[in-house]
């Protein structure tokens, strides 16, 4: 019998226009809660002892180009109790529960390291997957939602799991027999969603939302850190008077069949493939995905050689994400569940080493379907999403 409280309210933020992201200093919520979307996306509620209730909208006013919200969540040293609740109704309170608001009421939890899935309704509010492990202490994890889809990753583990059933999340128009049809996600952070209920933990330290679209080139945060001409973007992490950032995470969405030159991301503006570049910079490395395939080649430095090599990076109608950082590349196959980190002295100098061909620079340089500078053309990046952090 679901149990009858007062429905959950929340505090919305000042108005963002549905065509324009915002840096994420800008969407910061109260505390610890950040996202690269404000209002009418995204909101928060702080509560007492480092509590938040987070909603998540993917179609405020019939605006749906985001289909995907993901949540990367930081633990302290000794997380414990009711960590994470994220569940698609107001009142999720927990092991499936909520208090008839929806029948499309699917539920996950985060109790004392171990992460519960329930279904909805329909599925009888079933435990319907379970994994140990997934508070680390001073650890990291990543939840991806989407339509009856969860995306697991551990950053401390490394440990990557997908989920997928009728019974979860329906975020794509479906009927609801005991609410209106519903898009919106709902999170307790170091609690449950249902804000009148005593299911409360300790332990999250901080938390961010990143809305991914279905479609086109966005960023977390605008100009001076953020350009993008079409396929052509430039991520600077560390514009003169501007904050110091030291990573840029890029996510690709690609299609059925993905070919060519898909992805090109460089250290200099004019990369373009293999390991060229026109002199500008002789920090110059390069990383491409071509016909799936991706490839890290070595600044002048290192001769330009390749130095890492990685099969089957394009999914067919699946996702990857590539995170850019001082001398390392960490690669994510959202399909595959392959994890790979790469290091080197030749790649990616991105903390102010000297350049004998240019000045130093803290840019990386991405291409969609073609490579940074030339014509070397591909097809099949539909979306990609830019982080800075």
């Amino acid at each position: 019998m679901k149990r009858i409280t007062k429905l959950l309210s929340v505090i919305t933020l000042s108005f963002l226009t549905t065509s324009m992201l915002v840096p994420a200093s800008t969407a910061k919520a109260a505390g610890n809660v950040t996202s690269n979307l404000s209002s009418p996306y995204f909101s928060t509620k702080q509560l007492p002892n480092e509590q938040y209730i987070v909603t998540n909208d993917l179609n405020p006013y019939n605006n749906n180009q985001y289909k995907i919200i993901a949540y990367d969540i930081n633990f302290g040293a000794s997380p414990k109790g009711f960590l994470v609740d994220i569940g698609d109704s107001s009142t999720n309170d927990g092991y499936g529960g909520d208090s008839g608001t929806q029948s499309n009421d699917s539920e996950l939890q985060i109790e004392n390291g171990t992460l519960n899935i329930y279904a909805s309704d329909a599925g009888q509010r079933q435990l319907l997957f379970s994994e140990p492990n997934c508070a680390p202490a001073n650890g990291k994890i990543r939840i991806e939602i989407s339509n009856n889809t969860v995306t697991y990753f551990n950053y401390t583990t490394k440990v990557s799991k997908t989920w997928t059933s009728p019974y979860i999340f329906a975020l794509n128009g479906q009927a609801d027999s005991e609410g209106p049809v519903n898009y919106k996600i709902y999170a307790g952070i170091n609690r449950v969603v249902n804000e009148y209920s005593n299911r409360t933990g300790v332990g999250v330290t901080n938390t961010k939302v990143t809305f991914i679209p279905s479609s086109g080139v966005t960023s977390n945060i605008g100009s001076p850190y953020f350009s993008t001409n079409q396929n052509l973007s430039t991520t600077d992490l560390y514009p003169t008077g501007g904050t110091k950032f030291t990573k840029a995470s890029y996510e690709f969405a690609f299609g059925a069949n993905p070919t060519g030159f898909l992805v090109n991301i460089g250290d200099s503006s004019t990369n373009n493939g293999y390991g060229g570049d026109a002199g500008t910079q002789s920090n110059d490395s390069e990383l491409q995905i071509e016909n799936g395939t991706l490839s890290i080649y070595a600044s002048d430095a290192g001769g330009g050689k390749l130095l890492f090599s990685e099969p089957n990076c394009a999914p067919a109608n699946g996702r990857i994400r590539i995170e850019i950082y001082n001398n390392t590349v960490t690669y994510f196959n959202y399909t595959t569940g392959v994890v790979k980190t790469w290091t080197s002295p030749y790649i990616f100098a991105l903390n102010g080493q000297a350049d004998s061909e240019g000045p130093i620079n803290y840019k990386v340089y991405t291409a969609t379907n073609n490579v940074i500078s030339g014509g070397r053309p591909g097809s099949g990046v539909i979306s990609s999403n830019v982080v800075v952090y």
